[in-house]
């Protein structure tokens, strides 16, 4: 039944959570789950797991609602499990902080609205926090130091290339 069909008999619209859930797998898979680096059923379980998520966060609604979800979650690239959990609070983060702004633009009293702005205050640092988290995790902690000028005077030594090195007991070898 369409959806004006439905509104005008007055009945609400009937889902089909099987063929939904079957569309949304197949979105997951070629978009959140894009730049995953992982065998098949690692990759069945991570769609599982995003499907199961957005099901309950969107919970009778149809496929639209899903999708631009899934295209928001496919942007961070997530390459690993952490990596997808971390772009899915995200996005679930950031859908918070979109309908707590939605309710305060009807408040009972001012402790009301107050409350919804301390809400959204927080939700935005904890957005903040997890942006941090996932850039810093998906660098893996490399840092990259560009020397720019190198005077070695008379006598001196200078390395050209890589340099790494490694902790072990006590002392530390370069390797």
């Amino acid at each position: 039944m369409s959806k004006e069909l439905a509104a005008k008999s007055g009945k609400e619209p009937q889902i089909d959570k099987d063929k939904i859930l079957s569309q949304l797998k197949e979105h997951v898979e070629r978009t959140a789950l894009k730049h995953i680096e992982a065998d098949d059923v690692t990759k069945h379980h991570l769609t599982d797991y995003l499907t199961t998520e957005l099901m309950q966060t969107f919970a009778g609604r149809d496929l639209d609602h899903f999708i631009p979800a899934l295209e928001v979650i496919g942007t961070a690239k997530p390459k690993d499990a952490v990596e997808l959990m971390l772009a899915t609070q995200m996005f679930l983060i950031n859908d918070s902080i979109l309908d707590a702004h939605r309710y305060s633009k009807k408040p009972a009293s001012v402790s009301v609205y107050n409350q919804y702005v301390n809400s959204i205050t927080k939700l935005s640092r904890t957005f903040t926090g997890q942006m941090d988290s996932l850039k810093k995790y998906q660098g893996k902690g490399q840092q990259k130091i560009v020397v720019e000028h190198l005077n070695v005077n008379q006598g001196g030594r200078a390395v050209v290339g890589d340099v790494s090195v490694e902790a072990k007991g006590e002392g530390v070898d370069v390797k």
